[in-house]
């Protein structure tokens, strides 16, 4: 089992760190699963299978209220602490 989450700044600060997690997003009426991925231009976006569900540049604020717009949760790592960045564990 995983746990999910709707740490939005947490989020940001994996994404940042070169992880690739794994989230699910509304789209239409049901919910999707997708990747969150920060790209070389600095962009995120949320894709799968082709479908890219939303997108923005890396802004943190930016970034938080497409989270909120597309009602992401992502799923969260073992072990995540904001005062050690570099320390994520993953399921």
């Amino acid at each position: 089992m995983y746990k999910l989450s709707k740490d939005y700044e947490t989020l940001y600060l994996f994404i940042e760190l070169g992880h690739t997690p794994i989230a699910f997003v509304d789209y239409h009426s049901s919910r999707d699963i997708c990747q969150v991925k920060l790209f070389k231009d600095k962009s995120i976006n949320f894709t799968s299978r082709g479908i890219e569900y939303g997108g923005i540049d890396c802004l943190k604020d930016e970034f938080i209220k497409e989270c909120q717009r597309l009602n992401v949760e992502w799923v969260l790592p073992l072990y995540a602490d904001k005062k050690k960045k570099n320390k994520f564990v993953l399921y």
